[in-house]
């Protein structure tokens, strides 16, 4: 890494050129790029680009050198055709259209009944006190902060009130898709709710 940051430093003095990089996050996007951390020292500005599962993208600052920090942007991709091909079949493309940044701040909600159905048992496995707060360590947030429950418990609840043959893929499908709208989070087998809602009261942390 420190022969990269020597050789892009090189090429900006060199030329008197901003230079950009094009980057990636682990699974935890809450940590950042990955690789040293030197890379994140070096820059003078970072943004950070992703997509919400409602299709949203989001640019946001994630470091800014010696400047305000400027306000995240909203964009949506949109499809367009370019033409037709020998078979005259369309051939598309996508362009950045801007969207409205104040649905950003807009609380995500689950994306149809499977997922209400998921949020629905989470809440009911919480009043009946199943589960308890979350322990700490890597892939969990400060201990004692949510209320976790088993993810066995959650899937078998879930199992009873869908019915049919494929209670198990919608169930996984569903969970992804909350994991994506990050109204749930799950970690060796613990299952939580990442928001507001799910903090734990202090009669729970007691227990």
């Amino acid at each position: 890494m420190g022969e990269l940051i020597k050789n892009v430093e090189r090429i900006r003095k060199k030329t008197e050129a901003f230079v950009l990089l094009i980057h990636h996050t682990g699974k935890d996007e809450a940590k950042g790029a990955r690789g040293h951390s030197s890379l994140k020292g070096a820059a003078d500005t970072i943004l950070l680009l992703s997509k919400r599962d409602d299709d949203l993208l989001e640019l946001k600052s994630d470091k800014q050198r010696d400047m305000a920090q400027p306000q995240p942007k909203a964009f949506r991709l949109k499809t367009v055709v370019c033409g037709m091909d020998e078979d005259l079949d369309e051939v598309t493309t996508c362009v950045v259209r801007a969207a409205d940044a104040a649905e950003l701040k807009a609380k995500p909600k689950p994306g149809g009944p499977n997922q209400e159905l998921l949020m629905e048992c989470y809440t009911e496995l919480r009043l009946e006190g199943i589960g308890e707060p979350n322990p700490g360590g890597a892939g969990f947030p400060e201990q004692s902060q949510y209320w976790r429950v088993p993810s066995e418990r959650l899937k078998e609840m879930f199992a009873g009130k869908k019915g049919g043959s494929n209670s198990s893929s919608a169930y996984n499908s569903a969970l992804d898709g909350l994991k994506g709208r990050n109204l749930l989070q799950m970690n060796g087998g613990l299952v939580w709710m990442p928001t507001e809602e799910g903090k734990c009261q202090r009669a729970e942390r007691s227990l």
